[in-house]
């Protein structure tokens, strides 16, 4: 899923199809100056390389995708934005954060000493 969110990236520059903000159709260059092109454009970055991370087992790639994972909901509840979808992103961030984080096996495979405690 990471790598493939690396797609993000080379659509965020080009100026083809449909760009949707809040369900209504915007052109190019509105998607990008409300912010839709530059959310997109990191996320293609950050998202790869946090796969990378996973695949090489590095600890930061945990902390990176967790907060990748609470951004969306909290940008939403900066914005206002409440509703099932914006509760649906922090309980899919709080869940992928037990799975990360206090799983016995999943501590194991990113060498985390199960005797510390987070």
């Amino acid at each position: 899923m990471c790598f493939g969110f690396g797609l993000f990236l080379p659509l965020s520059l080009i100026p083809g199809g449909g760009n949707y903000i809040n369900g209504v159709q915007v052109t190019f260059e509105e998607f990008w100056r409300r912010g839709g092109g530059p959310t997109f454009f990191f996320a293609g970055i950050l998202f790869p390389l946090c796969g990378y991370g996973f695949v090489r087992a590095w600890n930061w790639s945990r902390y990176l995708f967790i907060a990748l994972q609470f951004a969306l909901p909290a940008s939403a509840f900066f914005f206002g934005i409440l509703g099932w979808d914006t509760l649906f992103g922090v309980v899919w961030a709080a869940l992928i954060t037990y799975y990360l984080f206090w799983r016995p096996n999943v501590r194991e495979y990113f060498g985390v000493d199960e005797s510390v405690s987070i």
